[in-house]
């Protein structure tokens, strides 16, 4: 995340015990250091109207990176990492995001052929 300034910030640093952003709130209350990913629990708190409403989420971190060449070093880290998550709808759902989000920036993004 140092190097990459353009992610932005999501999660509290070692050094941070709260991230505020307008009415969130992020904390991290546990990190686990594994052999090719780092397991964290976040908690985001989000204060508004009068209330607040807290959600503890698993953070999965996949930390086996070639930042020279940006892939991962090891193909079979990656496929043990996609075994470690639990809900793997949610994976497929957030790469369809990523995804659908790279493909606005094409030249034709705005024009769909009819079929």
């Amino acid at each position: 995340m140092d190097k990459q300034k353009n992610i932005g910030m999501y999660y509290p640093t070692a050094n941070q015990d709260v991230l505020k952003k307008g009415t969130f709130q992020v904390s991290s209350s546990r990190e686990e250091n594994r052999t090719f990913y780092t397991e964290r629990t976040l908690t985001i708190q989000h204060k508004g109207a009068g209330n607040s409403t807290d959600r503890s989420i698993p953070h999965l971190q996949f930390t086996d990176w070639d930042e020279m060449k940006n892939i991962q070093r090891s193909t079979a880290n990656f496929l043990s990492f996609l075994n470690v998550i639990e809900n793997v709808e949610q994976f497929v759902f957030c790469h369809g995001c990523v995804s659908e989000y790279l493909r606005s920036f094409e030249v034709y993004a705005n024009f769909h052929e009819e079929t």
